[in-house]
């Protein structure tokens, strides 16, 4: 999810193409989180589900039900994603030091980590001196904030959601990056090597589940997904690379309209990588949603740490000034808040993404190592 885009210019033959539909996907799955985290406009105080509250009360409840219900698995989502474009971007530059690893990863995720937990800290202090509470998470303590500051809020060492709390899955998401330079380094990009790792994961997974194994699950798979694609387009050419993800797809989504396979092991193990697959595929035949898919997936980071300071400047909003919250029902606030978060989104990686990726680029990945 929280990737570079997931093109790379390619001007030599047989090298794999841009995958515009690949930042189309991680756009379309961060809108779903907003549709998920909706719910959020209806919590009385942090961590306090309303009472008699169901979500079907959300507006357009009837076209958006999955996202409302199920919007979560975006982020199982994003962690094959994550890991077919690691795959993707990587197989290219497998010489990569651990230092300008290191500064990308850097460079790309904490700039905007850290403004948005200081604004969530600061908008939520203000919260609970003017109404005795906090909004929406509640674990807001020294605690916390230290384990957000290092990217650990979600290693184990936590006793529940804080501050920015969707930065949770990127927190695991950072432990499976060191597993993958680790396997960069070590063996290699490959298809065996993948489903080796892939096979190991899932036997760590069987004995010890939780969110990090289950990351070290998904992101591998995203990493066979392209390898398998890379296996056919090199061997048969990208049309026929086209052509069977089209058949898997298809057939995934049949097979996933009885009621008696559709589960969330089955959507996320199996329809989210064909559909990952198949919109590659696409774009290796000139199929492709172009800048369109490129922009919105520049907002994918950005909307994500976004949407839950906006959300809570909102709620401080309509408590404090408005005295109640009927207007969340409406089309027109959730349009205006889907709409909101895109818009301060391409401000944001405008202004302080790009900025602060580059500067630390500019001055840490590339720079001389003095002598010690």
């Amino acid at each position: 999810m929280p990737l570079n885009s997931a093109n790379t210019k390619h001007s030599l033959p047989g090298k794999p193409p841009k995958l515009c539909n690949i930042d189309l996907l991680r756009g379309l799955a961060t809108i779903a989180i907003l549709v998920w985290h909706y719910q959020h406009f209806y919590y009385p105080m942090a961590g306090e589900p309303p009472t008699g509250w169901t979500p079907d009360q959300q507006p357009m409840f009837a076209s958006l039900k999955w996202l409302y219900l199920k919007g979560d698995w975006a982020v199982k989502f994003f962690w094959i994603l994550s890991g077919f474009i690691f795959f993707h971007v990587y197989a290219q530059r497998q010489a990569i030091s651990a230092r300008e690893f290191f500064v990308n990863r850097f460079s790309r995720l904490y700039p905007l980590h850290f403004v948005t937990l200081c604004l969530v800290a600061v908008l939520q202090i203000f919260s609970l001196e003017l109404f005795g509470h906090f909004q929406i998470y509640s674990e807001n303590n020294l605690y916390h904030f230290f384990l957000n500051l290092f990217f650990a809020s979600h290693w184990g060492l936590q006793s529940g959601f804080s501050f920015n709390a969707p930065i949770w899955s990127i927190s695991v998401e950072v432990l499976a990056y060191t597993v993958f330079f680790g396997y960069l380094k070590g063996v290699g990009i490959s298809l065996l090597s993948s489903v080796v790792w892939l096979v190991l994961s899932l036997i760590v997974y069987t004995v010890d589940p939780g969110s990090i194994a289950e990351c070290l699950v998904l992101f591998p798979l995203g990493g066979c997904v392209h390898e398998a694609g890379e296996f056919v387009r090199k061997r048969w050419g990208a049309v026929a690379n086209a052509v069977c993800a089209s058949g898997v797809t298809i057939a995934i989504a049949a097979l996933l309209l009885s009621p008696q396979a559709l589960s969330a092991t089955a959507v996320q193990c199996l329809l989210f990588p064909a559909l990952i697959w198949f919109a590659s595929a696409l774009d290796g035949i000139n199929v492709s949603s172009g800048r369109i898919g490129v922009t919105l997936g520049h907002l994918t980071y950005a909307s994500y740490l976004i949407h839950i300071p906006l959300q809570i400047i909102t709620l401080i909003a309509l408590d404090g000034l408005i005295g109640s919250r009927s207007v969340v029902n409406s089309t027109f606030f959730l349009f205006g808040f889907v709409g909101s978060v895109l818009a301060l989104a391409w401000l944001t990686y405008s202004f302080i993404e790009r900025p602060a990726q580059s500067f630390f680029r500019r001055n840490l990945a590339y720079a001389k190592e003095t002598p010690s």
